[in-house]
């Protein structure tokens, strides 16, 4: 019986090398994003002050970031998706137990809005 084995391509690990890399401060859990806005007709939910005040203090610092804006532009300019690989470092202030899907939105969404 003769066995013939097709080695499995894997995919290419081209080195990259960041073209946006920056610092800002840890974003607010989603309880302390949202809070209910009541008006005579409905209720509707808004962002809280700790929310604004996290975007507003991310922009300052993400403006004095890294960038190469010759990649964004070219990302920008490109006719496909191109697919992008975030690093997120979180450093805690407490060692608490939180929910990490609200910090994660915040931090990335400031950070594209920054880009």
């Amino acid at each position: 019986m003769n066995v013939t084995t097709v080695p499995i391509e894997q995919p290419s690990k081209t080195p990259t090398q960041p073209f946006f890399r920056g610092t800002m401060p840890v974003p607010p859990s989603v309880n302390m994003a949202y809070k209910l806005i009541h008006t005579k007709d409905s209720m509707r939910v808004g962002p809280t002050v700790t929310l604004k005040n996290f975007k507003d203090d991310a922009a300052l610092m993400l403006s004095q970031a890294y960038h190469d804006y010759a990649l964004i532009n070219g990302i920008r300019a490109s006719k496909y998706k191109v697919p992008l690989h975030v690093v997120l470092r979180v450093y805690f202030p407490t060692e608490w137990k939180r929910d990490l899907d609200g910090i994660i939105k915040y931090a990335v969404d400031a950070a594209f809005d920054r880009i």
